[in-house]
């Protein structure tokens, strides 16, 4: 299979992790395993990045945290702040990256249990349609 790049928004990315998690759980065929595999690394390593940056502008409008909110990932803001560190997070999360790492092909989930909620998280990561 020969990687095709394929573009993407961060926020897919940073949500679709754990419903990837979920699927590399699931026994799948050596040549679907691997591609997943290569996947599953490209998109934890951009989700690794979109989290440092996410993160650094939580820190940054953030009131001071105790150290149970650090431990917990926890931020408070001030009220006039909340509108515009939503639209800082928005903004990251609406920047289109690409990804070279082929799509999973459906075939390959054919014979795997998937939630709804998984399928709609994974559906811009996989190619071709169901049947």
């Amino acid at each position: 299979m020969a990687t095709k790049k394929f573009k993407i928004k961060c926020g897919q990315v940073y949500n679709v992790l754990p419903a990837l998690r979920r699927l590399a759980e699931e026994p799948l065929d050596v040549k679907s395993a691997y591609w997943l595999s290569k996947l599953f690394r490209k998109v934890t390593t951009e989700y690794d990045d979109i989290n440092k940056q996410r993160t650094e502008l939580l820190e940054k409008f953030a009131i001071k945290q105790t150290d149970d909110d650090k431990k917990n990932g926890q931020y408070r803001f001030k009220p006039e702040d909340q509108e515009k560190i939503n639209k800082v997070i928005e903004e990251l999360m609406d920047i289109e990256i690409s990804l070279d790492v082929p799509k999973i092909a459906w075939v390959a989930l054919e014979n795997v249990k998937v939630s709804a909620r998984d399928m709609l998280l994974l559906e811009d990561f996989v190619d071709g349609a169901p049947e």
